[in-house]
């Protein structure tokens, strides 16, 4: 068996950011939470009244796209909070992409680590920077004698979104170094292998059968296939982060979602049960983290 390569350690996971980005950050942090005035107790409504405080193993902090914030039906954190009592502080919305989360939403994001102090910081970004009318150019043409993959283009889009997520872990160790003083577990997920069959919700997709179609794949086992590859790809990524940085934790979830319509609503999100499926691995990685 291999030898498992070391973590980094500590001095190295997380805290070597640009004195410039740091700057810049500190500032924009400074604002707002100067812009929101003081903030209140973890536990106190705006309207004065006190409530039991949840203890810190079920208190989470969430930024993501769709699969935290679905809209009209239950997603990852609303199963979190309902089926499990976690209690959740969260900036996401559906169509978020990794790069805006990222480079634009998460100095909104962070100050919620200070003022509900989690256990866990969890982040779901990427399915909308790979799916979507881009998605064409991982795709070779169906008469061009080549896989249908694009297997450059994919590492490249890949290795993109792995700087996206070094600069989420890094500008999140550094604000719970500075701000927090306590560094917190940031959690993962690689969703999993989607059914490329075509089908959206309500007016919004579909996100891969279109660029599929165009190119010529119409065979559902290839693009079965084809989805599992770029999966595969984006899982190894976040698996090498979490052994790069000591506080980082990957959720594969490649076995818990089926790649079938049972598990998946539609081309991104997987169904009511999918996303109980899915909570639940992640309450089971949660309830292990230190």
């Amino acid at each position: 068996m291999a030898e498992r390569k070391p973590k980094r350690a500590a001095a190295a996971a997380g805290f070597d950011l640009p004195a410039e980005q740091s700057r810049v950050m500190k500032s924009k942090w400074e604002s707002r939470d100067k812009a929101a005035g003081p903030a209140a107790p973890v536990g106190v409504k705006a309207l004065g009244l006190a409530r039991p405080l949840a203890p810190k193993e079920k208190r989470l902090v969430g930024a993501g796209d769709s699969w935290f914030q679905y809209g009209l039906f239950r997603d990852v954190l609303d199963c979190l909070q309902d089926d499990f009592g976690y209690d959740i502080r969260k900036e996401a919305a559906p169509g978020a992409t990794c790069n805006t989360l990222v480079y634009e939403w998460l100095t909104n994001a962070l100050p919620l680590i200070k003022s509900h102090q989690p256990k866990a910081f969890l982040f779901s970004g990427g399915g909308n920077d790979i799916a979507g009318p881009e998605f064409i150019l991982m795709l070779n043409h169906q008469r061009s004698g080549l896989p249908a993959l694009n297997r450059g283009v994919a590492e490249a889009v890949v290795a993109s979104l792995r700087h996206a997520y070094e600069t989420m872990i890094k500008l999140t160790n550094h604000y719970c170094a500075t701000e927090y003083r306590e560094i917190v577990p940031i959690v993962v997920h690689g969703y999993a292998d989607p059914v490329p069959d075509g089908r959206g919700v309500i007016w919004f997709g579909p996100w891969l059968g279109p660029s599929f179609d165009k190119m010529g794949w119409d065979d559902m086992e290839v693009r079965k296939a084809v989805m599992r590859e770029v999966m595969g790809l984006f899982n190894a990524m976040l698996a090498g982060l979490s052994r790069d940085f000591n506080n980082v934790h990957h959720l594969d979830l490649r076995n818990v979602l089926s790649q079938t319509p049972a598990d998946w609503a539609n081309e991104l999100h997987p169904t009511a049960k999918g996303f109980e499926k899915v909570a639940e691995a992640f309450d089971a990685l949660i309830r292990k983290l230190p």
